[in-house]
């Protein structure tokens, strides 16, 4: 008896030296294939440099601790610098793959505690290298099944300035089926996902040259995601900024208390194809300045509608509605060098977008309402459909009980001409396509009036010919019709935007029915 329970110890000793001795062995040889696969990262200009690799086999895991990752040249990447972390942790690792075919499927994996400092070059776009796949062989490419980032802090620099091109203060995202490329970022895509968690602290993006954009927060998931107090502000003071333009541009001064979206994706449509996607947009109370100065020589080059803007865009759009709610917009134009331009303001404005996008058969449909010159309501709709190649468009509005003198601030800096009287009612219908419009008008008026003003003197002069101005001095109740009606057609200045293409079909309209 005692005998065979000594060959039983002895066979059961056994069995655990050779588990055991198997169980260091694959740990040598997990950390052999591992350290085999940063070294050939390494030669494609991603060496990883760590302190520390903890593995748990029946796991399946593995944890790199505080690894820096350093970015060079050779990767091709548009980006040099490096990543230092807390720790790198590997999820689901096919040990028996990676002992025999050295071969490491990165699907799952958790970063924490980044801190790191990236420099952006000079990079060539991806249609320039022989192929996307090439770039991913490089190792220019982040395919998982899911992303854990927590507490990432990270500065962009560009390499000819001292400025960041964008910082992240405690970013934390938990993502799905992420891919991150050459091909995403090279159309401004972060990264394309499935279902997602965020939150981060304030988020700076150099947007433009000229353009700073910063949030103070981000929060959310796939289902609903808030970001609050968001600036996008030309950087110079409006006379700095046009100083230095070669062509007239806009100058911008935005604050949102915050942007909402339901059921937000950035997605892989196609091989070659990005998508954004979103149930819901709303941007809640925008407060939005706008400053042109028309002293700067005109941009000559082709403006295309928005449905050409849309159907050419790089990526798949796809927004069912976009609002904007409380909004105040103002547009100042400067033309004169002795002052400082005049205004035009939209307060209390609702805007409702619906199908906004590219991927949509039905058309686009845009409706808005504010208080114009906080004088009268104006509401307006526009539709177009974003497949029409002809880009058809039907823009209707309505004017209604606006006091003449309001619009003064804009009339008289810019025109040196000022209103008076009472718009009573206006309606009218823009029907156009690309490079022409049709304009059907009628408009109810007392007591207009429109007197120029002496520059120097101030002095005030009625003025009998008001081609000069949209608003002209008569009076359609003293006529036989209680409106007066147009109907005319405008040529498209095709280096204009649209929005200059439906005012200037408006103002003919109405000077028209005026005369």
């Amino acid at each position: 008896m005692k005998g065979w329970y000594k060959g039983w110890v002895k066979s059961l000793l056994a069995i655990v030296l050779i588990a055991a001795l198997v169980y260091v062995g694959v740990l040598i040889g997990v950390k052999y294939r591992l350290n085999q696969y940063l070294a050939a990262k390494e030669e494609q200009g991603v060496p990883v440099r760590y302190q520390k690799l903890k593995l748990k086999l029946f796991e399946g895991t593995a944890t790199f601790i505080a690894p820096d990752l350093t970015l060079k040249k050779e990767l091709k990447a548009g980006y040099t610098g490096t990543l230092r972390f807390e720790s790198i942790k590997i999820k689901d690792i096919g040990y028996i793959k990676l002992l025999w075919t050295g071969n490491l499927t990165i699907d799952y994996i958790e970063l924490k505690q980044l801190n790191g400092l990236l420099i952006k070059g000079e990079t060539k776009s991806v249609t320039e290298n022989k192929s996307t796949e090439k770039s991913d062989e490089l190792g220019f490419a982040i395919k998982l099944k899911e992303l854990i980032l927590t507490h990432a802090n990270l500065t962009v620099l560009n390499q000819n300035e001292k400025r960041p091109l964008a910082t992240l203060s405690d970013f934390n995202l938990e993502i799905e089926d992420i891919l991150v490329s050459s091909r995403t970022l090279e159309k401004s895509f972060p990264f394309t996902g499935n279902s997602y968690a965020i939150t981060s602290g304030p988020v700076y993006l150099k947007a433009t040259a000229y353009e700073d954009l910063t949030l103070q927060s981000i929060s959310g998931d796939s289902n609903y995601t808030v970001i609050k107090d968001i600036s996008y502000q030309t950087v110079l003071p409006p006379e700095d900024f046009s100083k230095g333009l070669a062509v007239e541009r806009d100058h911008y001064n935005i604050t949102i208390d915050s942007l909402s979206f339901t059921q937000l994706q950035l997605t892989e449509r196609q091989k070659d194809s990005l998508g954004i996607a979103a149930e819901h947009i709303n941007l809640h109370q925008p407060y939005i300045k706008i400053h042109r100065n028309k002293l700067v020589a005109e941009d000559s080059r082709y403006k295309p509608m928005y449905g050409e803007l849309l159907r050419k865009a790089p990526i798949a759009i796809q927004v069912n509605h976009f609002n904007f709610y409380n909004t105040y917009l103002a547009y100042t134009e400067k033309t004169k060098d002795f002052n400082d331009g005049g205004i035009l303001t939209f307060e209390d404005m609702e805007v409702e977008i619906q199908n906004l996008g590219n991927t949509y058969s039905s058309p686009l449909k845009l409706h808005f309402e504010t208080q114009f010159m906080g004088a009268g309501k104006f509401d307006a709709d526009w539709t177009f459909n974003v497949r029409d190649t002809t880009e058809a468009f039907v823009f209707k509005g309505r004017l209604v009980d606006f006091d003449m003198r309001k619009v003064n601030s804009f009339t008289k800096p810019v025109a040196n001409t000022e209103l008076e009287g009472n718009m009573s009612e206006l309606y009218f219908t823009i029907d156009g396509h690309n490079y022409q419009s049709t304009t059907n008008l009628k408009a109810r008026y007392t007591d207009l009036g429109v007197y120029l003003i002496q520059p120097n003197s101030g002095k005030r002069k009625a003025i009998i010919n008001t081609i000069l101005n949209l608003f002209l001095p008569s009076n359609s109740q003293k006529k036989e019709e209680p409106f007066k009606t147009s109907a005319t057609k405008l040529q498209r200045d095709v280096s204009r935007s649209p929005f200059n293409f439906v005012y200037k079909s408006l103002e003919k309209g109405l000077q028209e029915a005026m005369l």
